[in-house]
Formats: C-alpha cells, structure tokens, sequence
C-alpha cells in the first residue's frame, strides 16, 4: 500500500459514492508511508482542506521519481482506497520501507 494526498471535498464525496475505492490514474503523487504524506501536508500549510488515502500499488515496480520532488508518480492506474479498511497493511509498508531505505531518503525532509 501507497499513500497520495488529496482534496477532502473532492475524495470523499468519491468514497461515499465508492466506498470500497475508485480508480486514481497514472501520473498521480504517491509516498512510501501515512506518516511521510501527512509530514507533506503539515510542512505546505494544506492539513485541514487536504487527506491521507491508501493507493493499492507497490513503490518498487508501480512509481517512478520525480527529479526535484519529494514524492513518486504512480506508472499505471491504481486503486485509490479509505485508509480506515486497511489498518493491517501499514505493518507490510513498514517493511517495504526498511527495505528502499536509500530511496525514500529522497522523499523525506
């Protein structure tokens, strides 16, 4: 599991719509942790109009860096997610984290 940023009055109109997710298309912004898109948000000022969702993609093999940013792109459309369903996965990206250490040294401040 991925996380993107996104307007809360835009996803979660969708969510209600789609509860179990909706598809977000190729090109959008992914971090390797909840904690690392939330420092995102918190550190631009963007917290309260601004949410945290899931993104059912893997960081390896489904994103690329953007030169100069501190996020990824997603490579291929992927399924956006409330992070409410997915407690259980957090502790799977925690080891993906572990993992591309040196790459998400890119992504943090």
């Amino acid at each position: 599991m991925l996380y993107t940023v996104g307007r809360k009055d835009v996803y979660e109109p969708l969510f209600a719509e789609h509860p179990d997710g909706f598809d977000k298309l190729a090109g959008g912004s992914v971090w390797p942790t909840e904690a690392v898109a939330r420092q995102y948000l918190e550190r631009w000022g963007l917290s309260e109009s601004f949410g945290v969702y899931g993104i059912n993609a893997n960081w390896t093999t489904d994103t690329c860096l953007e030169e100069g940013c501190e996020y990824r792109s997603l490579t291929r459309d992927a399924k956006c997610v409330p992070l409410v369903q997915h407690g259980v996965k957090q502790r799977q990206l925690t080891v993906l984290f572990n993992e591309h250490e040196e790459d998400l040294a890119l992504v943090e401040p």
